[in-house]
């Protein structure tokens, strides 16, 4: 049975997607948009967030316009519906299901609403995923790199990765946003040792005083391995380029794991539950080690432990690791 027919979009119309957080989130989102950009490439494609992930958006040479604004208070959202009414989108989307996104692209009198409201699809014109199958966009697929750096963030990474040159590099990201999403430190431990033996040298991503500790009491445990700590130490469009500067990548359920993954760098995840394909982890060279083998339906239906993450023992992940890992070239956009 043949889904529902849309009208496709005009040249020089204007598509505003919205993503206010977090990074991971953002992230996928912008690479549904890149798809949409790919499809109908004569479109203005602007992007909608909040200011911290401002710069990494803008940076995507598919996006032609970043707005900024908040989903919350209910006044702020008020103001953020006024700013984009302004614009004259003829398009808005985004797969984010919560009844503010509805409300603000309905308020902003845009003429096509994409959406996948649970709750609120009467405020909307179509179900985003509908829409985008109707042109053979499958919002899901990430076959390809979708998050891009520049030249000049390329030669700042080589820079910060002095330390490890001429050696592969392994973007390790060791944080999460619980303790319960974090592998422990003795697995990590165990991870690294028989790489180390083999050449490799260890990028070490995160932020904040508690990686940050973990970063260093790692390094405590492993003298003699090549690493290079850049807890703390990066902002988002840095971390693009030194993700991207390294050969593979493997690290918890968190931003910097997408944003290594969309650039196409061969990663592995260490997860407590498998993720849904919502979360978006569909790219070929990703790979994913969980501790129970079923899905995880949301954030609350499972109790989260960081013990569920210790049962995951080192060799599973290396074995993973392998299975994906191979040279590639990414090349500069």
């Amino acid at each position: 049975m043949m889904g529902k027919m849309y009208a496709p979009p005009k040249q020089n119309d204007k598509f505003l997607w919205v993503r206010f957080t977090s990074l991971g989130d953002v992230l996928q989102a912008l690479s549904a948009a890149f798809l949409i950009k790919q499809k109908f490439p004569d479109i203005s494609m602007s992007f909608l967030t909040t200011p911290l992930f401002v710069d990494i958006v803008r940076s995507q040479p598919y996006i032609d316009d970043v707005i900024c604004g908040e989903k919350k208070p209910l006044s702020v959202l008020l103001k953020t519906a006024e700013q984009i009414k302004n614009k004259k989108y003829d398009y808005v989307a985004s797969t984010f299901k919560g009844a503010h996104m509805a409300l603000m692209a309905y308020m902003s009198k845009i003429p096509c609403r994409l959406g996948s409201s649970k709750n609120f699809s009467f405020l909307e014109t179509a179900n985003v995923y509908d829409w985008a199958r109707s042109f053979g966009i499958d919002l899901h697929e990430r076959s390809t790199p979708s998050i891009f750096t520049t030249a000049g963030y390329s030669a700042i990474a080589k820079e910060l990765v002095a330390p490890v040159a001429g050696k592969k590099k392994m973007f390790t990201v060791i944080g999460a946003s619980s303790e319960s999403k974090m592998w422990p430190l003795d697995n990590w431990e165990a991870f690294i040792r028989p790489l180390a033996d083999v050449g490799w040298g260890f990028v070490i991503n995160g932020y904040g005083h508690r990686e940050l500790d973990f970063a260093e009491a790692l390094q405590r445990r492993l003298p003699g391995v090549a690493m290079v700590n850049l807890v703390g130490k990066l902002d988002y469009l840095e971390m693009a380029a030194v993700a991207r500067e390294c050969d593979a990548a493997v690290g918890n359920d968190t931003g910097p794991l997408h944003l290594a993954a969309l650039s196409g760098v061969p990663t592995v995840g260490v997860f407590d539950y498998l993720p849904p394909i919502e979360v978006g982890y569909t790219m070929p060279n990703f790979a994913c080690v969980a501790a129970r083998n079923e899905p995880l339906q949301t954030f609350y239906a499972k109790r989260r432990s960081q013990t569920l993450l210790a049962e995951i023992p080192a060799d599973r992940v290396l074995e993973k690791l392998m299975g994906i890992y191979k040279p590639s070239m990414l090349n500069e956009s």
